[in-house]
């Protein structure tokens, strides 16, 4: 039971960090008083949370596998798996996230956007869409320390992403009077931060090698066994937050505003769960 709790609790610890940052950030940038800016970040984050799943689908099944593979006494098959599924993984999130990058105007047109607001959105998910395969590295390199059993060092991989984009944002939205921008490349910089934190704390586990071609097409059929049937899980919810946005844009932007309020408080409230 200790040990459940210290994963549960640890992970919680994780995820509320991200979203009270995530919370945070859409704090700093309504204090800049432009509904069009706030507007523009909900949007934004409507079609960034679909990437982002897809995401943490892909790292439950690399976590789930590995996690299984190691519970086996196989930990060298376990490296050999998780060595490929995550070059395959980043292969995923890079096409994703260009793909969102070049359509960015058309999506953000069908969730109801227009004028500014649209082009703010637009020019946010610019700057963030390409460095998703960042954020899928460290989300994955957080679930192969939780698959050994490392609690710790995975929720220290997620906090530091979280301090700094808390301590970033300040500076990029007032000190340098970036605005949405400033807000967009703290979120880079935060992701490149979980990926370096997560390869840091990984060494001494022995979980990565340079990845076999031979292991690419088994460690896809392993893990994409699971993975996709997670991505499709975890697509439930912010397909559905799609859906409440696209509804809220008939009401006008503070009507966007305030349910990103709400989208942005949720999800810190019931981490634990």
């Amino acid at each position: 039971m200790r040990h459940v709790v210290t994963m549960a609790g640890t992970g919680a610890i994780g995820l509320m960090a991200v979203f009270a940052v995530d919370l945070l950030n859409y704090g700093y940038i309504s204090h800049l008083h432009d509904k069009t800016l706030t507007a523009a970040i909900a949007f934004a984050t409507a079609v960034s949370y679909v990437q982002v799943s897809v995401s943490i689908g892909m790292t439950i099944g690399l976590g789930a596998c590995t996690g299984r593979l190691i519970g086996a006494q196989q930990h060298a098959e376990a490296r050999r798996m998780a060595s490929a599924f995550l070059v395959v993984m980043v292969a995923i999130a890079a096409v994703l996230g260009l793909l969102t990058a070049t359509f960015a105007m058309p999506l953000l047109g069908l969730l109801g956007a227009h004028g500014e607001a649209q082009q703010h959105a637009a020019t946010f998910l610019h700057i963030v869409s390409p460095a998703l395969p960042l954020v899928c590295m460290g989300m994955a390199l957080s679930s192969l320390l939780r698959a050994v059993g490392d609690a710790k060092r995975s929720m220290r991989v997620t906090l530091t992403g979280a301090v700094v984009s808390a301590c970033l944002d300040p500076v990029m939205i007032f000190g340098l009077h970036l605005g949405l921008e400033g807000a967009a490349i703290s979120t880079v910089l935060a992701r490149l931060a979980i990926t370096a934190s997560g390869f840091l704390n990984l060494r001494g586990h022995a979980m990565l090698e340079w990845p076999e071609r031979s292991a690419f097409g088994p460690s896809t059929r392993l893990i994409g066994g699971i993975a996709v049937p997670a991505i499709a899980t975890n697509l439930a919810t912010p397909t559905g937050a799609l859906f409440v946005t696209h509804a809220m844009a008939r009401f006008g932007l503070n009507a966007v505003s305030g349910q990103a309020t709400i989208d942005r408080i949720v999800p810190v409230a019931f981490s634990l769960v």
